[in-house]
């Protein structure tokens, strides 16, 4: 199928800005046109691990009080929560044209991973989750992948992970500095869970509908330093040592590329 006029010169921007992963989602909403999709939304449920979405940045004493549950709650403002809304709606939307235009498999789509450690051997998994959890609490690691595998032309399969951005930062060339290193982290996670070398964040405008990429690779140190970071946290749970406010758990980050 031919691309229409106006996607073929956004073929042709997006290639010379040498993104890789932005065009073939791209000529996917293109080819599709309109189509029948559904999207869940609701809260998500409550555990006793850490997430590579929220936990690898934060210092060893807002973690310490997460896991004991004294942490300053989150006001979320209506804002904020339409906001969200619409990010999640962003994050069906591009996963179902994914899969709808046969470029990642249904099951590599919110595709969970699982990491823990303790007691009981350590156990990585990708698939079917025992329940109940063997681990002890905050002794675990879990979160969902946007995209688990996306096999991008003549170059290999990477992840991805969808960001909604406002136009400001989606304006900036690096990646604004208040997600910069969250962001890396949390595909640093994700490329270890699946064993890939190369991750992209793909970010879209949430005003024009525009995409753009951030491209990472594996970071093993910075792996290994974020599950010591976790497992440090979850032995002072244990213990019952908090620690200090001031004290500083160094990451070895690389940034985007």
């Amino acid at each position: 199928m031919a691309l229409k006029l106006g996607t073929q010169r956004e073929w042709v921007k997006n290639i010379a800005k040498n993104q890789l992963v932005v065009p073939h989602i791209d000529r996917a909403v293109d080819q599709l046109g309109d189509f029948e999709f559904e999207t869940g939304f609701g809260p998500k449920p409550k555990d006793d691990a850490w997430h590579p979405s929220g936990d690898c940045t934060p210092s060893l004493n807002e973690l310490y009080l997460k896991a004991i549950g004294e942490a300053p709650p989150w006001d979320i403002s209506a804002k904020l929560r339409k906001i969200f809304t619409v990010g999640h709606f962003w994050h069906g939307y591009l996963q179902e044209v994914l899969v709808q235009a046969e470029l990642v498999e249904a099951a590599d789509i919110e595709r969970r991973g699982m990491v823990g450690w303790g007691d009981t051997e350590e156990l990585r998994t990708f698939d079917h989750i025992e329940s109940p959890i063997p681990w002890q609490p905050w002794h675990w690691v879990t979160g969902s992948i946007d995209v688990a595998r996306f096999d991008v032309p003549r170059r290999g399969p990477v992840v991805l992970d969808f960001k909604t951005m406002n136009p400001r930062h989606f304006a900036l060339e690096e990646a604004p500095d208040s997600y910069a290193d969250k962001w890396e982290c949390q595909l640093n996670i994700y490329m270890d869970w699946t064993d890939l070398e190369e991750a992209f964040i793909i970010g879209v405008d949430k005003t024009a509908g525009e995409l753009k990429e951030f491209r990472y690779e594996r970071n093993q140190e910075l792996i290994d330093a974020l599950y010591n970071k976790w497992e440090l946290v979850a032995a002072c749970v244990v213990e019952g040592i908090e620690p200090p406010e001031d004290e500083e758990f160094p990451l070895p980050l690389k940034g985007h590329k």
